[in-house]
């Protein structure tokens, strides 16, 4: 029996709503989930939960070779939600050039799992939002670490669990609470034949070279472009809200998508400190000028159930300040894609400070990775060294140009971002700007215009630039 299984057992919680929008990937038949829904292919055993999104994916001649789980946007602009169709055999030689194509053209919160008799391949978006581990060992993948176990956990001591819990530490690198159980970096696959990752996107081929500043607004107008259309295939095709701030992200966000905005069921903040007042007053403003429904969530305590439920679900992950939010989530209706916009932070170059291109500062690539906490005094960065530096000898020569922004979607927002979403089993939580075409267009933009905040402006000039005179928080 799964550890998951045994713990909401133990703790009389449904895990069937626990573990809501979840999977596991198995060779072993015998580990039975009676709550959800089964698929075979080739030997492996897809269990998922029925709320879950799966698309069946087939080649030209109809053959079945994989699933893509969680809810994205192809290369065209359309939902995947009904089987798609590769074009090419199974046998081509050209075929995982084909597939990889494909799950680059991706855009949401997704896992790509191809099993064909030949390879079998696990695939993330591009920022492993849609979180996934796996054990070597068991050979099994999985959402969370306590559904990749039957057995009980290896304590990590690299990560000791004390250092964890007290936020003095935060999972990086691969590293979950089981020494045996690793985490999927973004943009890398996973071999089901060896269990090892391999990196896959940013390709040798991969446009990321810095323009000049009199080709900016064209590059502009093309992220614009994409995520128009992210947006209008989300909102007409799934039930989605919308959590609005006095911050740029949200604000891009909905101005990229305000001729469909009306298809989403309301707009909502949640207010639980001094700064989220501020939120929501300005939130309210632009809702009341674009005659968008604004429905506010006011603070509410986080028991220890709350709690319980929420590390059991995403397998002990992360220990930050949401927490403390926990039951604010719970006010929200179920069902729900809540569209988010965190990922558009590159366009402010979150991680270069005061870095240039070209040159790596090792000592500040993984200060940038977090895995000290705030109060944390005593950091031993070069304690981190080689591990980064095997991470950095995968990049192609244009993505080590682009070190710490590539860093960030790797290995820094699947631990924290990626990790959490879990956590919230009652929405299904996504980033429309999870696209590496969109993320490709950003990494083009000179730094000396992200780190000013112009690329935000830019956008919202093309969008809503009614809303300019409303401040920001």
């Amino acid at each position: 029996m799964l550890i998951a299984q045994k713990l909401c057992e133990k703790n009389s919680f449904s895990f069937e709503a626990t573990f809501r929008n979840q999977f596991l990937l198995t060779q072993n038949r015998a580990l039975d989930v009676p709550e959800w829904t089964e698929k075979s292919l080739n030997g492996w055993h897809l269990k998922h939960c029925q709320d879950l999104p799966v698309a069946k994916v087939v080649s030209a001649t109809g053959l079945p070779i994989g699933f893509i789980l969680g809810v994205a946007v192809d290369s065209d602009g359309h939902c995947v939600d009904s089987t798609q169709t590769l074009p090419c055999e199974e046998t081509s030689v050209n075929f995982w050039d084909v597939v990889e194509r494909y799950v680059i053209g991706l855009a949401g919160r997704y896992v790509a799992i191809f099993l064909t008799n030949d390879a079998q391949r696990v695939y993330t978006d591009p920022v492993a939002d849609y979180a996934v581990v796996y054990d070597p060992d068991a050979r099994i993948v999985a959402s969370s670490l306590c559904l990749c176990l039957d057995r009980e956990i290896h304590p990590n001591p690299i990560f000791p669990w004390q250092e964890i819990t007290g936020r003095r530490k935060q999972y990086s690198l691969g590293h979950t609470r089981d020494f045996g159980v690793k985490r999927l970096l973004g943009n890398h696959y996973l071999g089901l034949r060896d269990f090892r990752p391999k990196r896959f996107w940013p390709r040798h081929d991969s446009d990321l070279e810095t323009r000049p500043e009199d080709q900016v607004n064209e590059v502009v107008a093309s992220i614009n472009e994409r995520l128009s259309q992210n947006l209008r295939a989300l909102l007409r095709n799934h039930k989605c809200i919308l959590p609005l701030s006095g911050g740029r992200d949200s604000r891009c966000l909905l101005g990229a998508g305000i001729e469909d905005v009306q298809s989403a069921e309301f707009a909502f903040t949640w207010r639980f400190h001094k700064q989220s007042g501020q939120d929501a007053n300005i939130a309210k403003e632009i809702c009341e000028r674009l005659g968008i429904r604004h429905q506010l969530y006011g603070f509410q305590k986080t028991t220890f159930k709350h709690r319980q439920s929420y590390f059991l679900s995403n397998g002990y992950a992360t220990f930050g300040p949401e927490v403390k939010t926990l039951a604010v989530h719970e006010q929200l209706p179920k069902g729900f894609v809540v569209l988010r916009g965190n990922i558009m932070g590159i366009l402010r170059a979150t991680n270069w400070a005061r870095q240039r291109e070209g040159s790596l500062n090792l000592e500040h690539a993984v200060k940038r990775l977090r895995i000290y906490g705030p109060d944390e005094t005593q950091r031993d960065f070069q304690l981190w060294f080689n591990a980064f530096l095997e991470w950095y000898e995968t990049l192609p020569p244009q993505g080590k140009n682009k070190v710490h922004d590539l860093a960030w979607l790797d290995i820094t927002l699947p631990h924290s971002q990626g990790a959490r979403w879990h956590g919230f089993p009652n929405q299904f939580y996504m980033n429309p700007f999870a696209d590496r075409r969109l993320l490709s267009l950003s990494m083009q933009l000179p730094l000396k215009l992200r780190r000013n905040d112009k690329a935000y402006a830019a956008l919202l000039d093309l969008t809503v630039p009614s809303l300019n005179d409303i401040p920001y928080v």
